[in-house]
C-alpha cells in the first residue's frame, strides 16, 4: 500500500496519516512504502524519519496493491488509475461544494471519517462513491501512567495560547491576559513537537484556537493529557470534546474566550480535579490501539469492497 507524504512541517493531519502507516504495517495484509511529494521534507523530529519507513523514489500509483489517500493527495492519483484507494477523511472541507476536495467524493474509494458528524455530512452530499466507515481518531501522548505529571500548584505559567491557527486573537488574548497580571506564553509560529507538549505541560491552563472548521482538532487532547484545563472556542469538528466535561467550549470570540479562560484560572480544586480527570479518561479512550482495531476490522470490508 502506497502512502505520500506531501509537506514538510509535521501537522496533525501528516501525524495522523503516520498513524495509518504504522497500522498497515503492523496489519500483515499490506506492505507501505511511501513517496515523498515534490516540495515535501522530512524533518529529522518527524516520525517519518523512523529507519523501518520503506521510501519509494518514484510515484506510480499503478503499481500498488492499494493506495491510502489524504485530503488533497487525491490530485496526485491518475483518473484511469484502478488500484484500491482507502482515503482518510479528516475534516469538513470535504463536504463544502467550494472546496477541491469536495469532487474527488465521486472518485471510488474506501473512506474513513474521523467522527460520526463528518460522516453523517459526507452521508448527506449524496455523491459518496464507495462505503464509509467512522473510526475515532486515536491519539499517540504518552503512557497513560505518565499523565497529568504536575499539579496544577507547580506549574510556572498561568495560561499557555496554542494560536498558530488564529494569530490575531491569540495576540489579543495575550494581551488582555498580560494586562490583568497572568503569566502567559503564546506561540503562533509552528512548534517542534516535544517543546509544543511541553508548553502544555508547565501551564494551568491552555487556550488552543482551531481554524473555523475542523475535523479532529489534536491540541485540546495533546493539552488535556498534560494536565490542563483547556478552553477551546467551538468550530464545527469539535464535538468529541464536551463542554463542561472534558473542555470549556466558549464561542469563537474573543470575550468569550477570555471569559472562560477567567473561569478555568477560578477553579477551585475540587472542579479543576473533576475536569482534568475527565480529560485523561477521554485520552485514554482514544488510543492508538483502539483506533488500529477499528481499521483493521475495516480492513475485511475493504478486501470485500473490491
Amino acid at each position: 500500500m502506497y502512502f505520500l507524504h506531501h509537506g514538510q512541517k509535521l501537522v496533525g493531519a501528516r501525524l495522523k496519516l503516520w498513524h495509518y502507516y504504522e497500522h498497515v504495517r503492523h496489519s500483515g495484509l499490506y506492505d507501505p512504502a511511501a513517496v515523498l511529494a515534490p516540495d515535501s521534507a522530512v524533518l529529522p523530529e518527524s516520525p517519518w524519519a523512523a529507519p523501518h519507513v520503506r521510501w519509494l523514489e518514484i510515484w506510480n500509483p499503478h503499481e500498488a496493491d492499494a493506495l491510502f489517500v489524504n485530503g488533497k493527495q487525491w490530485r496526485f492519483v491518475p483518473e484511469d488509475c484502478t488500484v484500491p484507494v482507502t482515503n482518510l477523511i479528516q475534516s469538513h472541507y470535504h463536504v463544502d461544494p467550494e472546496d477541491e476536495r469536495y469532487s474527488y467524493l465521486r472518485r471510488r474509494a474506501f473512506r474513513i471519517s474521523i467522527n460520526h458528524e463528518i460522516t453523517d455530512a459526507l452521508a448527506e452530499t449524496g455523491i459518496v462513491n464507495g462505503p464509509v466507515v467512522t473510526i475515532p481518531v486515536g491519539i499517540n501522548i504518552q503512557p497513560p501512567s505518565d499523565l497529568t505529571p504536575w499539579t496544577q500548584d507547580q506549574r510556572p505559567v498561568d495560561v499557555f495560547i496554542a494560536g498558530l491557527k488564529n494569530p490575531a486573537i491569540a495576540a489579543a488574548l495575550s494581551d488582555a491576559l498580560t494586562a490583568h497580571g497572568h503569566v502567559v506564553v503564546c506561540s503562533t509560529d509552528f512548534l517542534p513537537r516535544t517543546e509544543f507538549l511541553e508548553c502544555f505541560r508547565r501551564a494551568r491552563v491552555a487556550i488552543t484556537l482551531p481554524f473555523r472548521a475542523e475535523g479532529f482538532f489534536f491540541p485540546p487532547s495533546e493539552a488535556m493529557a498534560q494536565g490542563c484545563i483547556t478552553v477551546c472556542p467551538d468550530a464545527p469538528g469539535l464535538g468529541p470534546y464536551q463542554h463542561g466535561l472534558h473542555v470549556l467550549r466558549p464561542s469563537y470570540d474573543l470575550d468569550a474566550i477570555l471569559t472562560a479562560t477567567r473561569q478555568a484560572l477560578a477553579f477551585d480544586n475540587t472542579t479543576a480535579e473533576r475536569m482534568r480527570s475527565n480529560a485523561v479518561a477521554f485520552v485514554q479512550r482514544h488510543t492508538l490501539e483502539n483506533e488500529q482495531r477499528g481499521f483493521l476490522d475495516a480492513l475485511d470490508a475493504f478486501e470485500g469492497a473490491w
